[in-house]
C-alpha cells in the first residue's frame, strides 16, 4: 500500500470508510467555454 490519486467524483465514497487516511480534497469549478 502506499500513496495514491483517485480521480472524479466518487473519490470521497470510497475512502469513506479508512481510518487514517490523510486526504485532500480538491474541486475544481470552470465554464464549460
Amino acid at each position: 500500500m502506499g500513496p495514491c490519486i483517485i480521480v472524479g467524483r466518487c473519490a470521497d465514497y470510497v475512502l469513506r470508510n479508512q481510518s487514517g487516511v490523510d486526504a485532500l480534497n480538491l474541486f475544481i469549478h470552470a465554464p464549460m467555454e
